[in-house]
């Protein structure tokens, strides 16, 4: 029975205070004091969740926009290389087309050359065919004043051996 006496006595006790001074409403008051005390620790415990998503979310998108930053560098340096790639393509082709260029200059150099040393070889032989030409005239004109003149002093000579032939008289 000890417990039941102890709990009434506790009771007799919890009483006193009361009675001591303190109403019911401080009373309530001192009890509910731990559940909102609960209920702004919840508030604050979300209140820091959030704040601590939205930093881990931010983090998150930093990390997300440096990825991205360095994605997109590597597409410009990729690019880039593309670019000094057809650039020093071109600049071959280039070299090339002027190599090209040069190596028809001087066919066409070597062509010119050749139809100037043909020219000079055509000239040359037709100025040897006019000399012989001349020459054979010559020759041949010599021979005929020669002939003229054999045949000049051929005629000379037969003159005085020949006796002139009479000639007609006119007939009435």
């Amino acid at each position: 029975m000890e417990p039941v006496l102890d709990r009434v006595e506790k009771g007799a006790q919890a009483e006193h205070s009361i009675a001591k001074g303190i109403d019911h409403h401080t009373l309530l008051f001192f009890w509910r004091c731990p559940i909102q005390k609960l209920i702004i620790v919840a508030f604050v415990a979300l209140c820091l969740i959030g704040t601590s998503s939205l930093a881990l979310a931010d983090d998150a998108m930093m990390g997300e926009m440096g990825n991205m930053k360095d994605e997109m560098k590597a597409d410009q340096d990729a690019m880039k290389g593309d670019m000094k790639a057809k650039k020093e393509e071109m600049k071959a082709k280039k070299e090339e087309m002027k190599a090209k260029k040069e190596e028809m200059k001087a066919k066409k150099e070597e062509m010119k050359a050749k139809k100037k040393e043909h020219k000079e070889k055509m000239k040359a032989k037709r100025h040897e065919m006019k000399d012989k030409m001349k020459a054979h005239k010559d020759a041949a004109k010599a021979k005929g004043e020669g002939a003229k003149g054999s045949a000049q002093s051929m005629g000379q000579g037969m003159e005085t051996a020949v006796p002139e032939a009479p000639v007609p008289a006119a007939v009435p």
